[in-house]
């Protein structure tokens, strides 16, 4: 029998850990002696407490999706399409209040997933106008590089038994593309994030003899040894924002306004319940 541990909105938690957000903690899970905690179903009623005539469109369905790209760029006009696609009964325009209401929710109770995304995405659009591509290390050692270019289409024509042919090939320029590097940065920095986090899981489990599968942010392991496994998933996530994280991205990526710091004691999640549950 396999026990798996999944994180609370984890791209959520990498944000609320990288900038010490207690507020943002809170919601995720992360602070010690609290009641579960449910980011979706807070969403869910600030939304539709605002939104008393559109509340039958309100659910915590419709808010997962756009309440969770959200850490990994999406913006407040895609708000309204991953609405409906929940709830296709939802006319366009209905989808797309609830969206908008959603996400300036989420910039009320989460303040450091709006202001991170924004220096990341600022930092992002100045190295494309210096025509470089962004780089920094994970707290691990691991390299890593965000390279995205303006591309053209191409439109070979062939004659294949007498009939022509035209393909369209998308290929890339030599022209840093600024929408796509602002695009792309939130995510790729997250998943750097969670992915050290996940090495780091895998190599103390390793350390061990402590069986483990791993999907993205879900830790498994046999019935024997599960209450192990939810103790290193805990400390090599305190162990990884242990480090000035933030401090050394933001150097990596020759930034000197990265967001403010708060007050989160991140030493207390080694005593939390649901931060992975």
């Amino acid at each position: 029998v396999n026990i798996a541990f999944d994180g609370s909105c984890n791209g959520y938690q990498n944000i609320a850990a990288l900038t010490l957000d207690e507020e943002t903690a809170a919601r995720v899970n992360l602070l010690p002696n609290m009641d579960r905690q449910d980011i979706y179903g807070d969403v869910q009623a600030t939304t539709a407490a605002k939104l008393p005539e559109l509340v039958h469109g309100i659910t915590r369905d419709t808010m997962k999706t756009p309440v969770m790209t959200i850490v990994y760029g999406s913006k407040k006009n895609q708000m309204g399409s991953h609405v409906r696609k929940a709830d296709k009964t939802l006319s366009t325009e209905e989808a797309g209040t609830i969206g908008k209401e959603a996400y300036d929710t989420v910039g009320s109770i989460c303040p450091s997933m709006l202001i991170t995304r924004d220096w990341l995405q600022k930092v992002a659009g100045e190295h494309a106008q210096r025509g470089e591509a962004m780089r920094w290390t994970t707290a691990d050692g691991l390299p890593v590089a965000q390279l995205k270019m303006v591309t053209k289409a191409l439109r070979p024509k062939f004659k294949i038994g007498g009939k022509s042919i035209r393909l369209s090939q998308s290929v890339n320029t030599k022209e840093v593309s600024e929408g796509g590097m602002k695009n792309a940065v939130s995510a790729n920095v997250t998943h750097s994030l969670d992915a050290t986090h996940l090495r780091m899981v895998a190599a103390a489990c390793a350390s061990e003899g402590v069986p483990i599968g791993l999907i993205h942010d879900s830790f498994s392991t046999s019935a024997a040894t599960a209450g192990r496994l939810f103790e290193i998933v805990r400390e090599q996530f305190v162990r990884l924002y242990e480090q000035d994280v933030l401090g050394n991205l933001a150097k990596d990526l020759k930034s000197e306004d990265a967001p403010e710091r708060g007050n989160l004691d991140i030493q207390g999640v080694l005593d939390t319940e649901y931060s992975f549950a």
